[in-house]
């Protein structure tokens, strides 16, 4: 993705300056940055640590956004909690789930708190619900794009674990349809 990126930035001369680094351990010029985006990652980061190198590399009106959504792996719907009974149980199988940082789950220690504990006072989020219909097939290909559940990870297993969401899923609901409300939300947080 990041060389794709390269490519598009070269074509459209956009100015963007492209880096592959852990977000933890990429520097940037004091003040040089307007922007700081995670898109659905946050939550592996270290995110004090990250939050703190922000506060850094930050113009004065810089901002800090999270974008997050709840995902099919939500444990709303019948279907999902069977979901994420398999997920669970490869997770374990395949050793990904010692992959998981501590803390991932946020728990009571918030972005919303590890902002402020970083100086970012002024913070808002906004939440959006979509009803979302899913397949077989495009769960699997959410699931394919996680870290846990790549080809790349599961090499050798993946046709096994295709199998065992696929034959999960259907045992739920036959006619391979999977509706939830998917929430998508950001947080925006400002010095």
């Amino acid at each position: 993705m990041v060389e794709y990126a390269r490519m598009r930035t070269e074509r459209e001369d956009d100015g963007i300056e492209w880096r592959l680094a852990r977000a933890e351990n990429v520097e940037f010029p004091s003040g040089s940055v307007d922007v700081v985006v995670s898109g659905n990652a946050f939550h592996r980061f270290d995110r004090p640590v990250v939050a703190a190198n922000a506060t850094r590399w930050l113009s004065a009106d810089g901002v800090i956004v999270v974008l997050w959504s709840n995902g099919p792996l939500a444990r709303d719907e019948p279907w999902q909690v069977e979901l994420s009974r398999v997920r669970d149980e490869w997770l374990e199988r395949s050793g990904a789930g010692e992959r998981i940082p501590a803390g991932a789950e946020r728990g009571e220690y918030t972005d919303e708190i590890v902002f402020r504990d970083a100086g970012f006072d002024r913070q808002v989020e906004h939440i959006m619900k979509v009803r979302h219909t899913w397949t077989v097939e495009t769960l699997l290909g959410f699931l394919h794009a996680t870290s846990f559940a790549s080809p790349a990870a599961l090499q050798d297993q993946l046709d096994a674990f295709d199998t065992d969401v696929r034959d999960a899923l259907l045992s739920v609901l036959p006619s391979g349809l999977f509706s939830q409300d998917v929430t998508f939300g950001a947080r925006f947080a400002r010095r």
